[in-house]
């Protein structure tokens, strides 16, 4: 499976088990990795809401955990 499906895949994974908008929860949930991790990873994207309401653009995090270490 080359990096182009794999991140296809899941893209659509994420969109369809937690919608568009998503959570460090809801990222924790599908990757298995824990809370500080996954907040490492998605430092850089654009977040919607404030404080525990705090959402992420799916595809944002897709492309983060593409170019993840």
């Amino acid at each position: 499976m080359t990096d182009k499906n794999i991140e296809k895949r899941m893209g659509e994974d994420l969109k369809r088990d937690y919608g568009a908008l998503v959570s460090i929860r809801d990222i924790m949930s599908y990757t298995g990795m824990g809370q500080t991790k996954v907040q490492k990873v998605v430092a850089g994207c654009n977040t919607f809401g404030k404080g525990t309401g705090k959402r992420y653009f799916y595809q944002d995090v897709v492309e983060a955990l593409m170019r993840r270490d």
